[in-house]
């Protein structure tokens, strides 16, 4: 299904599953410049607002743990909202 043709919330989910799989588990940096808004704020406590604090979470996390694996194992959206419960294991 292209995510032209999803829900907001749908495609923000879509968005967020991508982003986990491309930037933490491929290191694909790139893509959170592509999926994340400029003004794109993180509330995570300990990682910078905006893009390049994500970016930035990715890389010291892939430095330290080069063979981990997430998996999105729910997702609850509402709005613009979304939410993760993630797994995390080592990838063979």
């Amino acid at each position: 299904m292209a995510i032209s043709s999803l829900s907001v919330t749908e495609a923000n989910v879509a968005v967020f599953r991508r982003a986990i799989d491309e930037g933490w588990n491929r290191g694909n940096l790139a893509a959170i410049d592509e999926l994340f808004a400029p003004d794109f704020v993180e509330h995570q406590a300990g990682i910078a607002p905006g893009r390049d604090g994500v970016k930035g979470s990715i890389q010291a996390l892939r430095a330290a743990f080069p063979d981990l694996h997430l998996t999105v194992e729910d997702a609850i959206a509402e709005g613009d909202t979304v939410w993760l419960r993630l797994s995390a294991k080592r990838h063979p």
